[in-house]
C-alpha cells in the first residue's frame, strides 16, 4: 500500500492535531456537510467544527465560505416513513368507500401490489376479500409475522377503532389474498373487452 501524503489534516482526533506556532492546538477543520447544507447527521458528536451560522471560517487559502443554509429552505428534501404506508392507504380507502363497497363484488383488485402488503392487510385486518395482479410472487411471511406479534394492534395508524376488524386477533388465522401473476402489456389489454 502506498504511504498517505501528509498535510496538517491527517489527525483523526483533536488530541492527534499539530500544535501551531503560538502553542494552541489546531482547531478541527469545518464539517462540510453542515457548511453546504447546514445540517450534519451527527450533530454534536461529529468530530469537525459546525460554525454558527452568524459566524463565517476562512479556508487556508484565505477566502471566505459562503454561511451554512437553513432548513427551513424548500431545497432540502424531506424524507418520509414509509414503513406503514399500506396501512394509511389501508385507513384511506375504509374512510372513502366504506367497507361494504369494498367487499362488494368479489372484493378489491390490487393492480401491480408489490410484496402484497396492501392485500394482506386488507385480506386480513378488515377482512375484504383481494387479489394482487402482480408478475412478481408475494412475500407476505414479515406480514405474518407482524400480525402473529401484534404490531398492527400497536401502530397508531392501525388502532383506530374501525380500521382494524373487531373480531380480528394476532391468533386469527390468517387468509392470504389471491395472486394472478400476470404482465399486462398492451395486446392484453386492447384484447380486453370495455
Amino acid at each position: 500500500a502506498r504511504a498517505k501524503k501528509p498535510n496538517s489534516l491527517t489527525w483523526v482526533h483533536l488530541a492527534c492535531a499539530p500544535v501551531g506556532d503560538d502553542g494552541e492546538r489546531m482547531p478541527p477543520p469545518a464539517c462540510r456537510h453542515f457548511v453546504g447544507k447546514g445540517f450534519c447527521k451527527f450533530l454534536d458528536a461529529c468530530f469537525y467544527d459546525h460554525p454558527s451560522s452568524s459566524d463565517t471560517t476562512s479556508t487556508e487559502t484565505g477566502t471566505q465560505q459562503q454561511k451554512p443554509r437553513t432548513l427551513s429552505g424548500s431545497w432540502h428534501r424531506r424524507k418520509t416513513n414509509n414503513r406503514s404506508k399500506a396501512g394509511v392507504f389501508r385507513t384511506w380507502l375504509l374512510d372513502t368507500f366504506g367497507e361494504e363497497l369494498l367487499k362488494s363484488g368479489s372484493g378489491v383488485l390490487d393492480v401491480a401490489g408489490g410484496k402484497g402488503e396492501l392485500a394482506f392487510e386488507l385480506e386480513n385486518l378488515s377482512r375484504i376479500p383481494t387479489t394482487v395482479v402482480d408478475p412478481r410472487p408475494l412475500y407476505l411471511a414479515n406480514f405474518v409475522r407482524k400480525m402473529r406479534f401484534g404490531f398492527y394492534w400497536r401502530s397508531s395508524i392501525n388502532s383506530r377503532e374501525a380500521s382494524i376488524h373487531p373480531f380480528v386477533t394476532p391468533q386469527s388465522p390468517t387468509c392470504f389474498p389471491q395472486h394472478l401473476r400476470l404482465f399486462l402489456d398492451a395486446q392484453l389489454l386492447l384484447s380486453l373487452p370495455p
